[in-house]
């Protein structure tokens, strides 16, 4: 059976003992890891297992959770014998729990996130005044939940996305939740908050729910101050993670935020024009290249700041 010892890193310490197989009774350590991309929902744990006696023995396993079972396609045949015999010792315990597993690690790289470039999340049809909900654009991200009394309060954040708007705000929509209830429905029901990330305080109340078993605004605050305090740090991540993610993907598919320079431009001049800047060029291939590339206003010779 596996022991999981779980610390929101990169690897998971294990403590792990053999039911069957050559190496029934014996004792094995090692770290799980995962793939540290939010958006790659590959279904995959990777483990490094050594004997506490002799650590230079070690063994490297891939998990697949999809099918529940190890991947030893392209090992020599003791690993895939020492992979299936590790396979067939875990009970369906401790597979729920490698799927639990799995889950954390990525839901702590949806907040922690190494390389924004290669994320890929789709803002489709949103527009830079759309508040954007960050388990949508995440989906491996989890909610904030907590517990109060008999029920779970599920809070999901939106962000606004506007690279020019300095609101530093998130709208939190709270649902109330049967506890245990792995599966949150959407009722309409729900309060509505909007929190100063910077001032620590209700800015506004944008909807209050009409259930009964809904705490009121102020004591939803008050469940949240006390049970996690790490929400403000927690929510300026987040807030900053979904602007830059938002930003990139418009500079990657050529969907720019609109600057004003560029639409006065376009009732000045054309593609064949002199360029505005006195290059001497073609405006087609000086200054519209820049601007093009979201780097440069011909009008006012300065770089655009997104």
């Amino acid at each position: 059976m596996l022991k999981f010892d779980f610390s929101e890193e990169k690897s998971n310490y294990i403590d792990f003992v053999f039911d069957v197989g050559e190496q029934k009774g014996e004792r094995y350590l090692g770290n799980i890891s995962v793939c540290d991309n939010p958006t790659c929902d590959c279904q995959k744990l990777y483990i490094q297992l050594y004997q506490p006696e002799h650590p230079e023995i070690q063994h490297g396993l891939s998990l697949d959770l999809t099918k529940n079972k190890v991947d030893a396609k392209d090992s020599s045949t003791d690993a895939k014998n020492f992979a299936l015999s590790f396979a067939h010792s875990l009970s369906e315990v401790d597979w729920n729990q490698l799927h639990k597993t799995y889950g954390l690690y990525k839901a702590y790289f949806s907040e922690h996130i190494s390389d924004l470039l290669a994320v890929k999340v789709k803002f489709r049809d949103i527009e830079p005044k759309d508040l954007v909900c960050y388990t949508e654009a995440l989906p491996l991200a989890q909610p904030f939940i907590f517990d109060y009394e008999d029920k779970q309060i599920v809070g999901y954040d939106w962000y606004c996305i506007n690279p020019k708007c300095k609101c530093l705000q998130a709208e939190l929509s709270f649902f109330c939740n049967n506890r245990g209830n792995t599966s949150i429905e959407i009722t309409g029901k729900e309060t509505m908050i909007s929190l100063g990330i910077n001032s620590h305080k209700i800015e506004g109340i944008r909807h209050v729910s009409s259930d009964k078993m809904m705490p009121s605004p102020d004591k939803i605050m008050e469940i949240i101050c006390n049970n996690s305090p790490e929400i403000w740090q927690r929510l300026e991540t987040r807030y900053n993670n979904i602007r830059k993610l938002f930003i990139l993907y418009q500079k990657k598919h050529k969907k720019n935020i609109q600057h004003p320079s560029e639409v006065k431009l376009a009732n000045k001049i054309k593609r064949n024009d002199p360029c505005l800047c006195g290059s001497g060029k073609k405006y087609k291939k000086c200054c519209l290249i820049k601007i093009e590339s979201n780097i440069y206003d011909p009008i006012t010779g300065s770089k655009f700041n997104l």
